[in-house]
């Protein structure tokens, strides 16, 4: 195991401007564009060419609720929630166009978070863990579903080399909704093939799981921010957890920080320092 990380929260107070139901809920940097799954407002584009004063060079409305993305060249694919997945052709960035409308919902569920590796994309939903074929990045297909043990509710997903990372609670057929919250690892060796090799214990809270270097956070709504050492990626240690200003829900990372959605008090910023970069 490698040394524990010690992260030193910069600013996790509220964000000046930013309202209680603004909406945001997925950020997304490439390049010099930042992509925001802006909830039922749709998807916003932002150009960052100055990294201090983005500017909003479109909206793009989706049904029901853009919560996650992922990019794949010229295309942005969106979690619609409800509304199923969108394929997005940003060629030309001030004029997103929807290109294509992927019903996931009879297998999937509600569409709940996304990650691209290599031509397969992974969705995270209602019913499970969703896969899709994005060998054709603007058409996409879905190819299996993956159902877990309890049938537990996919949150997010992010991944390292071979390993995906996902968040999950169990379905609230006993009125214990957002109960036995864990952090679950796959092994991804066979793309169509997931195969779970870690279930942590419950962790009252886990609504978004982000990979660093050998690093793992997951958002712990009233609990912080997690944060496990995967060098042994199929054995996960729980280092401990970031106290925040108020309930965590997304992160996005900087080049040495992390930022964390709160909710009702914007971002918080946590400096995190040099990290080791293992796989991508």
């Amino acid at each position: 195991m490698n040394a524990p990380l010690a992260p030193v929260p910069e600013n996790v107070q509220a964000t000046p401007g930013v309202e209680v139901d603004y909406g945001i809920e997925n950020v997304f940097p490439s390049g010099n564009v930042l992509y925001v799954a802006d909830g039922r407002a749709g998807m916003s584009v932002f150009s960052t060419q100055n990294p201090l004063a983005p500017v909003n060079e479109a909206n793009l409305p989706i049904p029901d609720n853009s919560n996650s993305i992922a990019i794949n060249g010229n295309y942005v694919y969106s979690c619609a929630g409800n509304g199923g997945l969108r394929v997005i052709d940003m060629t030309n960035p001030a004029s997103p166009q929807i290109i294509q409308s992927l019903d996931v919902g009879p297998t999937l569920g509600q569409c709940g978070g996304l990650d691209l590796v290599g031509t397969t994309l992974y969705a995270s939903g209602g019913n499970g863990l969703g896969i899709i074929d994005a060998s054709v990045p603007s058409q996409l297909v879905f190819s299996a579903m993956d159902v877990l043990p309890a049938e537990d509710i996919v949150t997010s997903l992010d991944h390292r080399g071979d390993r995906l990372f996902a968040t999950t609670y169990i379905h609230d057929w006993e009125g214990i909704q957002y109960k036995a919250q864990r952090l679950i690892v796959f092994d991804i060796s066979d793309r169509l093939n997931p195969k779970r090799t870690f279930k942590s214990d419950d962790l009252g809270g886990s609504t978004k799981v982000a990979v660093r270097g050998d690093k793992v956070f997951v958002t712990g709504r009233d609990n912080g921010v997690f944060v496990y050492d995967v060098s042994k990626p199929d054995e996960p240690y729980l280092e401990g957890k970031i106290d925040m200003h108020a309930a965590t829900y997304w992160v996005a990372f900087g080049e040495q920080t992390l930022y964390v959605s709160q909710a009702g008090s914007g971002v918080g910023a946590v400096h995190l320092g040099a990290m080791r970069d293992i796989a991508p």
